[in-house]
């Protein structure tokens, strides 16, 4: 069988090869853009059906003065208690369990038990007491009593001055009063904290300064008063501050404005404090009862002006009793029974 040889392709001449691809290339683009426009108009018909639905839907625009009813303030009033009572019920609460030791039927220690149990590191366990302790002693004596602490946080500066109690309340109402009434920051009840309590060095250690109130006990540590040259080393009340200057009155009712660098402060406890000022009485009702200034008497209520301590002992209570009985009877120590005292 023969075969018969294949006709050659024809060859297309390269330039019209050439315009065959060109208007192939074009023919694809033109589709191409056909088929986007077509897709954006579907997508803008979309958009602009969604808008229109989006802008059929009722919205109800709620005016932002209009008042709560009756049963919303009171239901806010409840949420807002809560939220301020928290951090008070907290430390309440741990520092009853470790004042108890409630925590000992599973753990050894509290700080353990807080951890395990609350998550609480031993800082935190702590601080939240203290600020149960503290709101106790604001909601006791500040004023307005309705201003009480929101957290711990804001009135942990006022645990510098756990040692006074007065002063935490006037550091506390001084706060509020800077913050126009409303509840101070924590940065603000510090900065009013430091006002009371200035840190010095002291032989590399840090010495505790307070600043003087109405109410402190003092000791008179030098004077330009020509009054109390004499009375250098004697302890009194301040009655009255103004910026530096302290008004002091000692037993025998002298009165005196003093710069308060010149005045030591005496620390005590509050019930130590309560002792000195009815020293402070005593002292000043046996030196009035007097008819006539007898040196005994002087000489015993010098002494007891200047002493440091907070309390007697057993003898000058008994001294201190025979002085109030004579000068309540007579104004004057009998010579017999003041040879006998001697």
């Amino acid at each position: 069988m023969v075969r018969r040889p294949r006709k050659a392709k024809e060859e297309i001449p390269p330039l019209e090869k050439e315009a065959l691809v060109q208007e192939e290339n074009n023919g694809s683009a033109a589709l191409a853009e056909e088929i986007k426009v077509e897709e954006t108009k579907d997508i803008e018909a979309e958009e602009a059906k969604d808008a229109t639905a989006i802008e059929r839907v009722p919205v109800e625009i709620v005016s932002e003065e209009e008042p709560l009813t009756d049963e919303e303030r009171n239901r806010l009033y409840e949420l807002e208690n809560l939220v301020i009572e928290s951090f008070y019920i907290a430390g309440r609460s741990l520092r009853e369990i470790n004042e108890k030791r409630l925590y000992r039927a599973t753990h050894r220690t509290f700080e353990d038990y807080c951890y395990e149990r609350f998550g609480f590191q031993r800082r935190h366990s702590y601080q939240l007491i203290e600020a149960a302790t503290i709101a106790d002693n604001l909601r006791e004596r500040a004023r307005p009593a309705h201003m009480i602490p929101t957290s711990e946080y804001q009135i942990r500066p006022l645990s510098r001055l756990k040692e006074e109690p007065e002063k935490q309340v006037a550091a506390w109402a001084r706060s509020v009063e800077k913050a126009g009434g409303k509840a101070p920051t924590h940065d603000l009840v510090k900065e009013t904290v430091a006002e009371y309590v200035e840190g010095t060095k002291e032989n590399g250690r840090e010495k505790v300064a307070y600043r003087l109130t109405k109410g402190d006990i003092c000791v008179i540590k030098r004077n330009s008063d020509p009054r109390l040259s004499e009375r250098v080393g004697y302890w009194g009340l301040i009655r009255e501050v103004t910026k530096d200057v302290c008004t002091i009155e000692l037993y025998d009712r002298t009165v005196a404005d003093v710069d308060s660098n010149n005045l030591s402060f005496l620390k005590h406890t509050k019930r130590e404090a309560q002792s000195r000022r009815k020293l402070f009485e005593q002292l000043s009702a046996i030196y009035q009862a007097q008819t006539e200034r007898e040196e005994v008497v002087a000489l015993n209520l010098e002494y007891f002006g200047r002493l440091r301590r907070p309390t007697l002992t057993l003898l000058e209570k008994s001294l201190l009793r025979f002085l109030e009985q004579k000068t309540k009877k007579g104004g004057k120590v009998p010579a017999a029974e003041e040879k006998q005292e001697g």
